[in-house]
């Protein structure tokens, strides 16, 4: 009940908004943040079932594209991590529960900079909150070290509020022409996600053409 469609009727972390696009939208879908994190576990799932991406067979390569595949689950995934982290962060301190919360994240974090799964871009939302959590970490340094110190984030309760703090009042750097923005991903067969901002969704919504005049059109 904390997470309803009343609450959250678009999907997003504070000014960052995400719609949702696959090869069953003809056009990117402004979807409520329960109704988006069902639909993309569901797709996740088909995704994961589906021999011709994930292979059970030692018979059968993976496809060409199996990365590209894989950083997609990843990055729609990181944007439920921000959202749980704008929105439900509180609860989960209320809770006693932000050790896991954290562990889990900074887990998820380390493999996707480990295997360059998600694009510093699509990160921006929780920059201080990642960098909060690997502060120990050298940029270049080892990941065995990383992972080492994973208990680290059973101790950054208040330090993680303070960066979320941060997060949610830091411009992004993707959208110095307006105060929101909004992400969504192109269809199956498209392997790239496109960032717009709001000025370029109001547009598509009537019917401009995304590459005219003040465009900010960002491929990740």
């Amino acid at each position: 009940d904390r997470d309803t469609e009343e609450k959250y009727p678009i999907m997003g972390a504070g000014k960052h908004k995400y719609l949702w696009a696959d090869n069953t939208t003809p056009e990117p879908l402004k979807l409520s943040a329960p109704a988006y994190v069902r639909r993309l576990f569901e797709w996740i799932e088909g995704q994961l079932n589906d021999e011709n991406i994930f292979p059970t067979s030692v018979d059968q390569p993976f496809p060409s594209n199996f990365k590209a595949r894989v950083s997609r689950i990843f990055r729609r995934l990181f944007r439920v991590y921000a959202h749980i982290y704008y929105a439900h962060f509180e609860y989960i301190v209320h809770e006693k529960a932000e050790a896991h919360m954290n562990s889990c994240f900074k887990h998820f974090i380390v493999f996707s900079k480990a295997h360059r799964l998600v694009d510093s871009k699509e990160m921006a939302p929780l920059r201080f909150v990642i960098k909060q959590l690997l502060r120990h970490e050298e940029q270049d340094s080892g990941h065995a070290e990383a992972y080492a110190s994973m208990n680290d984030a059973q101790t950054e309760g208040g330090a993680i509020s303070g960066a979320i703090a941060k997060d949610r009042t830091h411009k992004s750097v993707s959208s110095t022409s307006s105060s929101q923005s909004h992400y969504h991903e192109t269809p199956e067969s498209a392997p790239e996600d496109v960032h717009l901002s709001e000025n370029q969704d109001q547009g598509r919504h009537k019917g401009s053409d995304a590459s005219s005049k003040g465009s900010t059109e960002t491929k990740s």
